[in-house]
């Protein structure tokens, strides 16, 4: 099999590692079910990615949306439609968002391998500092909705060779690239 076949066989997420370059390291500035991440977000993540970080894929998939023309954000719900983002959908049911970036390198349809660059993290849209929020959700032809805001699901990464789901305050180093992929 083709490295794209492989990672196309994998169910639900579970080949899922942290989207940042491998070896580098993030906290994670707020996990499940409290702050911002209530009802569609309580299962999303935010890492706290300097402005300009570069963000790579999680998983194998086809960018579904993207958004890269805003330059407004703050802290305030009055920002919540001013965010760049990317979602790509798995072809399983589930796809990944992206959200606050700086800036995308994708277009929607575009076919885009586990490790490949999809953007820079920023604070564009209700962000009230720079930090990547990144969440499993239900796609569309799984009771998602067209948009790209959907019901978040609980998932896992899997750098450390095993499912992992880092709390608060957790630092967590990534995996994620061509030449460190599992």
């Amino acid at each position: 099999w083709a490295h794209g076949d492989y990672l196309r066989t994998w169910k639900g997420g579970a080949n899922n590692l942290l989207p940042w370059t491998a070896n580098v390291s993030f906290a994670v500035t707020q996990d499940h079910n409290h702050g911002s991440h209530l009802n569609f977000d309580r299962w999303a993540w935010d890492f706290g990615t300097p402005v300009g970080t570069p963000i790579l894929a999680a998983h194998f998939g086809t960018v579904r949306l993207v958004r890269g023309d805003s330059a407004r954000g703050g802290c305030s719900s009055s920002f919540g439609g001013d965010a760049n983002y990317v979602v790509i959908d798995q072809g399983n049911g589930y796809e990944s968002l992206y959200l606050h970036l700086e800036s995308v390198t994708v277009a929607k349809g575009q076919l885009v391998e586990r490790g490949d660059l999809i953007g820079y993290s920023g604070q564009t849209g209700w962000s009230c500092g720079a930090h990547l929020h990144f969440a499993i959700q239900l796609s569309p032809t799984n009771g998602g909705g067209a948009g790209w805001y959907n019901p978040s699901i609980h998932d896992y990464f899997y750098d450390p060779g095993f499912a992992f789901d880092p709390a608060e305050g957790t630092v967590v180093k990534s995996q994620n690239g061509v030449s460190n992929q599992p």
